[in-house]
């Protein structure tokens, strides 16, 4: 293979195992399936061999995926689906009941957090705390895949105890959220251009927050005068979890507010800019009932 025909391998590699665990096939019966042999499938899922148009077709057809978004996007992602709090068993992902009870995290924010890591630590130390944690890295090729806080919080630890959880290192792991392709078929769901752009961007992404979250109840309480109040209030299921942890509740506070301003440069190319200044009237970390941001938007 050369190398672009190597760099398409992996992607579909890893829509190969990630759509197959998802739909609770083994190796042997998907294999069957597309009428290969299992080395042949096993080939496949390590980007070793290239695919066929008619087996990638035939595939996408049994695993319910549209082939040119998952062949371009290199993950599963069905935003079609409904998010909800779960506990149930996600089909033959290996997923430990610490972090499998009252899932509202979806994959598709937890990217941010694993991009960072890798970016930090590489590859393989990634794959080492996995392993570690027992969580399948593939679980989150799945998009709408969702895992409970304590994930996030567990991780966010891991950062902290090493120095890198300061607000240059928080600004850095939100700056994903500038990249279209990082909101992969979500995307189109953004209006990047027209009047009012910023405001239009943060009211798309309240809209849609429970695609990146559902731990929190995110509402714009008012927009007057380029300034949009917005209320972040905690979900009932996190009554089941010390989700505060002392210092680390400011952290992810500050975390929200950078997700904000990183968001509303999406498609800009001046991810380093943001245009909105953040005064945080109330903060649920410190007691309040939810969090209350007046976020400004900056001519």
């Amino acid at each position: 293979m050369n190398l672009l025909e190597k760099k398409d391998a992996v992607r579909t590699a890893k829509v190969f195992r990630a759509a197959r665990k998802q739909k609770g096939f083994s190796q042997l019966e998907l294999s069957k399936k597309l009428s290969i042999t299992q080395g042949t499938l096993s080939k496949i899922e390590l980007g070793k061999l290239s695919v066929s148009s008619s087996i990638w077709y035939e595939f996408c057809n049994l695993t319910d995926l549209q082939p040119e978004w998952a062949w371009g996007l290199g993950v599963v992602d069905r935003p079609e689906m409904k998010n909800k709090i779960t506990s149930d068993q996600v089909g033959s992902f290996s997923l430990p009941e610490k972090y499998r009870l009252n899932r509202g995290t979806p994959a598709r924010s937890i990217r941010a957090l694993l991009g960072y890591f890798a970016a930090v630590y590489g590859e393989k130390k990634l794959n080492d705390y996995m392993e570690r944690i027992g969580v399948d890295p593939d679980y989150f090729l799945v998009l709408s895949n969702q895992i409970n806080i304590n994930f996030s919080l567990d991780t966010f630890e891991v950062l902290a105890a090493d120095g890198r959880l300061k607000p240059e290192n928080l600004k850095m792991i939100a700056n994903a959220y500038s990249n279209p392709t990082f909101h992969g078929a979500l995307a189109g769901r953004f209006h990047t251009t027209g009047p009012e752009v910023h405001e239009n961007l943060i009211t798309d992404l309240i809209r849609n927050a429970g695609h990146y979250d559902m731990n929190f109840n995110y509402v714009i309480e008012s927009v007057q005068n380029g300034v949009v109040t917005i209320s972040i209030a905690p979900s009932e299921h996190l009554k089941a979890f010390n989700y505060k942890r002392g210092e680390l509740g400011a952290a992810l506070c500050s975390y929200k507010q950078e997700i904000l301003k990183s968001f509303v440069t999406l498609g800009s190319g001046s991810s380093g800019v943001s245009p909105l200044a953040i005064e945080e009237r109330e903060c649920h970390y410190k007691g309040a009932p939810r969090c209350l941001f007046h976020v400004r938007i900056l001519n």
